[in-house]
């Protein structure tokens, strides 16, 4: 198999891990409004819970005053690590945020781990087999805080953290930084949201240049992200893992005469992808999922219809995510193509950035939407009063 075609195979290993996560994460995103929570319990004849209201995992809403000031933030964190890196001691600054990351991977790790076995199993037989029980910490008669958790969650909580201190104790190899990595994009897109399209364009937009600038004009993305050693980013061998495959087979005792030219011990070197090409279009990308939600919900009501209105399990149209989702692959495949013909890094939100927000401006456009699409507030409350307001 030639060199071209095994950077081929690491090149889409890379893009399938970044577009599942982006996928994946929207979907944990997508919250169900507690309007339509409301209708489906009436319906069942269930009554209200509390407790598992309280139990949902608070995101951190970004607004449009927020999105102007996120390339500025991150410009000075980026300018601080290069002049770390450069001028003071990349090994000091590894060793803490190796220790950093893995810890809080451990945790984000877990939630990864136990969202994935929690829909392959399906809610009804997870819920049977793991009941839930809570952790409150109490000041007087105020909670402070909670902690809710499942045999499953602790169990998976166990296995996370292994694989962290895995991660520094076998000097960090790239399938546990993977598996770090995959954790925080997810957990990022899972929780960070934007307050409307607008302020996703806003933040896009500025992230457009901040990358065009850091990438094409200094040298301090790059020397930011091959100096640092820690979970910030996916990596790919080049050699698309036959080395690391070859490795394992000679462990096991295993000769096969096609693995054994991989062992030459030369390091193939790695592909890489930055975490925050995958969580800051992706949590433009989960938007749009809400935003399909949202227009389901309205035209069930418009229309009429018996039944209930469309929740996040429901097979609603998803106009917008799925034209949103193919934009961000499209301007990965253009960015790795770019990449491999000049030779050189891109900045990835250069074509990430116009494909998002361009994908989604089309849409609507065609679609007669496109003012409907743009003025939305995607603010729960205000969605839920409405939505009570229509139920009675």
């Amino acid at each position: 198999m030639s060199e071209h075609n095994l950077l081929f195979y690491a090149y889409a290993a890379l893009g399938v891990q970044a577009v599942g996560s982006v996928y994946t994460g929207s979907w944990g995103a997508l919250k169900t409004p507690k309007a339509t929570k409301k209708a489906i319990r009436e319906a069942k004849g269930e009554e209200e819970d509390d407790e598992d209201e309280k139990d949902e995992e608070v995101a951190e809403k970004l607004n449009a005053g927020d999105a102007k000031m996120f390339p500025i933030i991150g410009s000075a964190v980026l300018g601080s690590l290069f002049l770390i890196v450069k001028y003071v001691s990349k090994e000091y600054l590894n060793l803490l945020l190796g220790c950093y990351f893995s810890l809080i991977g451990g945790f984000a790790g877990a939630k990864y781990l136990d969202s994935a076995f929690y829909n392959l199993i399906g809610t009804s037989l997870y819920n049977k087999l793991f009941p839930k029980w809570r952790l409150l910490l109490v000041k007087g008669k105020e909670e402070e805080a909670r902690f809710p958790f499942t045999a499953s969650s602790i169990g998976f909580l166990v296995v996370s953290l292994a694989a962290s201190l895995s991660y520094l104790y076998f000097e960090r190899p790239w399938y546990l930084n993977n598996f770090l990595g995959l954790s925080f994009a997810w957990t990022g897109i899972k929780l960070i949201e934007l307050d409307s399209l607008k302020t996703g364009a806003i933040l896009l937009s500025g992230l457009f240049f901040y990358d065009i600038f850091w990438v094409f004009f200094t040298p301090v993305m790059v020397s930011v992200a091959k100096g640092l050693d820690a979970p910030i980013k996916l990596l790919w061998p080049k050699d698309a893992g036959l080395s690391f495959i070859a490795e394992l087979a000679q462990k096991a005792g295993y000769e096969c005469e096609c693995l054994s030219k991989y062992l030459s011990g030369d390091a193939p070197g790695f592909t890489l992808l930055g975490l925050g090409d995958i969580v800051l279009p992706g949590v433009f990308v989960a938007l749009c999922l809400r935003l399909d939600l949202h227009l389901a919900t309205v035209r069930h009501h418009q229309q009429q219809k018996q039944g209930f209105p469309p929740t996040a399990s429901d097979k609603f149209c998803k106009p917008y995510f799925t034209t949103c989702l193919v934009a961000y692959f499209l301007g990965l495949l253009t960015t790795v193509v770019v990449m491999h013909n000049f030779k050189a890094a891109q900045p990835a939100l250069l074509y990430l950035s116009p494909a998002c927000i361009g994908s989604v401006a089309i849409a609507s456009y065609i679609r007669g939407e496109f003012k409907e699409v743009w003025t939305w507030t995607a603010e729960e409350d205000k969605e839920d009063k409405a939505e009570d307001k229509k139920s009675k």
